[in-house]
């Protein structure tokens, strides 16, 4: 996880991941809820970056569950004081995983990063006790659509950035548009009744949404630049565009799948 591009070292690091949890953690925890998550389960969260998830966690497991929080960079996560929380620093490719550990297992926007994914994938399942389930939210950049009004200049800019963070994602060995190929690789995983939904977001200019965006485009200015796919102006110009009001878009999707694994 060297190459990680949007790593928590960077300055608004932790501007940008709550952003994050501000835009997506409403829909996590409306899938976190359909599993059925109750009092006394063990839990892990995986990649937890600022560990809003982790804190909701340990409120829905009370004093009889517990939850893990990994990251590859804890920093924000030391700061919480949370009950029934442990918090650990983990490379999820190359550190031990505990077996048979945990109810639930949830990771979100982390394994379209991975060059091995359905090795992660199968580390997962290995720590669900039987009968746990995981639930994994992944990223699907593969939509971006400008509203006609914004012109079609901003449409070129958006499909410009698109293709630079292909390109850069795929260079790290990372896949750009994992989350249509979520639901296939649960079941290749060997999880048992695979479901899976996607939601598209929304940019609106000047939003929180778009200021995530914005960030996370600025945060890999240099590399993303360095594709070819677009220019230092360019990137500028659409930095420019998310904090305009008239600017709209459909930008990504994300999809969220979850599975069961068998009692054997």
């Amino acid at each position: 996880m060297a190459d990680y591009l949007l790593d928590n070292a960077w300055h608004q690091a932790h501007r940008r991941l709550s952003l994050l949890e501000q835009v997506y953690d409403p829909g996590s925890i409306y899938y976190l809820e359909r599993l059925g998550i109750a009092a006394g389960w063990h839990c892990w969260e995986v990649g937890a970056g600022a560990g809003s998830l982790a804190v909701w966690l340990c409120q829905r497991v009370g004093p009889r569950g517990a939850v893990l929080a990994t990251d590859i960079d804890t920093r924000f996560l030391r700061a919480l004081d949370c009950p029934r929380l442990e918090v650990r620093q983990h490379d999820l490719l190359t550190d031990p995983v505990e077996q048979a550990a945990f109810d639930l297992v949830h990771v979100r926007f982390l394994l379209h990063h991975l060059p091995d994914r359905q090795a992660a994938l199968a580390r997962l399942l290995a720590a669900l006790k039987p009968g746990g389930r995981l639930l994994v939210e992944e990223a699907d950049n593969g939509v971006h659509l400008t509203d006609p009004r914004c012109g079609h200049a901003a449409s070129v800019l958006l499909d410009k950035v698109a293709t630079g963070m292909h390109t850069l994602l795929q260079g790290r060995g990372g896949e750009y548009d994992y989350g249509r190929q979520l639901y296939r690789a649960l079941q290749d995983a060997g999880l048992a009744a695979v479901q899976a939904e996607g939601r598209v977001q929304v940019l609106a200019g000047g939003t929180a949404a778009a200021e995530l965006f914005r960030l996370s485009f600025l945060q890999v200015r240099e590399p993303l630049v360095g594709t070819g796919a677009l220019t230092t102006a360019e990137l500028d110009d659409l930095l420019a565009w998310l904090e305009r009001p008239e600017f709209v878009a459909l930008f990504g999707c994300v999809v969220a799948a979850w599975g069961r694994r068998t009692a054997r």
